[in-house]
């Protein structure tokens, strides 16, 4: 195995435990009380959304192993502003507004941005090969 090869492994495996990490929402962000029901509806919410975003990128992370060259995941990078950061041996990532719901997000949008470019270099559509091969929730990150 070559180095790059080896970059490529460290990448996605720093990736896959970046989005395993616990997502430590902040209760008292949503509830203001403990019978604020609106609080706690939208604390669920966010929940799910960000599990959703785990699913998603789980899904993707595989594909980006067997589709994706180095070159392009690096490229990748500048998805979601660019705040989710490869240095060459860590990730850094710089929130834009809370942590907890963005953090998954960011891996998601580079892994996509990658295929989709991978998809593109091969001639492919990368909308139309997102929506004929992805389940509808992760297709969606290819609009």
């Amino acid at each position: 195995m070559n180095t790059r090869t080896n970059e490529k492994e460290l990448i996605l495996s720093t990736l896959g435990k970046f989005i395993a990490q616990p997502p430590r929402l902040e209760t008292g962000n949503y509830v203001s009380s403990g019978n604020d029901r609106q609080g706690w509806r939208a604390l669920r919410q966010e929940r799910r959304s960000i599990t959703k975003d785990l699913k998603t990128a789980k899904f993707l992370l595989p594909m980006v192993e067997e589709q994706v060259r180095l070159g392009i995941l690096l490229e990748s990078f500048r998805a979601y502003s660019g705040r989710l950061e490869w240095n060459g041996k860590e990730l850094h990532y710089t929130a834009g507004q809370y942590f907890p719901t963005e953090y998954r997000k960011s891996v998601c949008a580079v892994l996509s941005q990658a295929l989709w470019d991978t998809w593109r270099e091969a001639g492919l559509s990368p909308r139309e090969t997102a929506q004929r091969t992805l389940p509808k929730a992760v297709a969606l990150w290819f609009n």
